[in-house]
This record gives structure tokens, sequence and C-alpha cells, in this order.
């Protein structure tokens, strides 16, 4: 399934998202607000605070719940977007697209898929507490296999992620490429990306 596809599941309920037991660090939100917009990011917060999770801010270095990670792109979805996640989707691909300063693109290009892989799979314990995917790539193609978490299976985790690999696949090799999901079964999937 592409992003798209992935788009139109619904996402899990709230208190599922929340008895997820894995963190990511808040760098993965820098920004966040920025992309949002001032109004948006104002609804996101209070959404997030009633539902008592801790907010997107905090300093890069701090562990948040997945649940932030996940309530947050959904209220984003919401928020900016009626609840469209395809629309919400293409406008966060834009947005990242046009906050990523081109030397940033070029210098992920330069580095290829082969040590790209190699250097996400190294580093992913920094900014997950999930275990890191396993990663296969060639010339033309790469995946990386999810295994081992429930967050793996978590409908919002598994667009966004299709969404990031889809950009990041695109920078990798400089074109425009497919980027699809394959469920492996209810805590894994492999994401599969070629020219």
């Amino acid at each position: 399934m592409n992003w798209r596809e992935l788009a139109a599941r619904s996402p899990a309920p709230p208190s599922v998202q929340r008895g997820l037991g894995a963190q990511c660090r808040a760098a993965l939100l820098t920004g966040w607000a920025d992309l949002a917009g001032a109004a948006a990011a104002a609804e996101v917060r209070r959404r997030l605070a009633a539902e008592g999770l801790p907010s997107p801010d905090a300093q890069a270095a701090a562990w948040l719940p997945a649940a932030t990670y996940l309530r947050l792109h959904d209220g984003l979805a919401d928020t900016l977007c009626d609840g469209d996640r395809i629309a919400f989707g293409e406008l966060w691909l834009e947005r990242v697209s046009a906050a990523v300063p081109a030397p940033a693109r070029w210098g992920l290009r330069a580095l290829g898929a082969r040590r790209g892989v190699a250097l996400l799979i190294r580093h992913w314990t920094e900014a997950w507490t999930t275990p890191p995917p396993h990663g296969n790539e060639g010339d033309t193609s790469l995946s990386l296999h999810f295994l081992g978490d429930p967050l793996y299976g978590d409908p919002t985790w598994r667009w966004m992620t299709a969404l990031t690999a889809s950009l990041a696949s695109e920078w990798l090799w400089g074109r425009q490429t497919r980027t699809d999901l394959r469920e492996t079964d209810p805590d894994g999937c492999v994401i599969l990306s070629s020219m």
C-alpha cells in the first residue's frame, strides 16, 4: 500500500495509541508548529493537553510517548484538512520539502541509499525506543523491515512512516520513486522503495 492508501485508514482510538509503550525523541517533531501555522498549532496543543499528553514542544533530547507523535499528526490532519489524511499528506510533503534546505537534500543524495539505510539503522535507538529496522538495499531499491513492537502496527505510524520514506527515497535517488508498505503481521511491516 502506498501512503495514500494508508491515509484512507482510520487512526487507532486515542486510548489505544496512549497505551503504546514506545517513546520517541522530541527532536522528531522539531518545527512542527512552523509547518502548521499559529492557529492550527494552538488547536493541536489544546487537544494534546486535553488528552493528558506531553507537549511536542519539549526540548529536542526529551523522550515523549509515541502517542504524542501519533496524536500530533492525527490532530494536524483534523485541524488543517478537516480530517482528510490524504490532503494532509500532500500538504506535509509540500511543506517539509520546502522547509529542508537544498544542501541537506544534496547531502542525502551524495550519501546514497546504502549508507543512508545503514545510518538510519545505526541511529534508530537514538530517536525511538522500538527495535531498529532491518534493511536491504540495492542500486535501485531498498527495504526496511520493522518488527517486534505494537507501534509498528499503528495506522498513523504506518502512514507517516510511508510518507517520510517516500520523501527520503526521492531525495536519496534524486528522482521520483515508488514507496509502498507491506503489512507482515499485526506488529510488523516492510517499507519498499524503488526507482
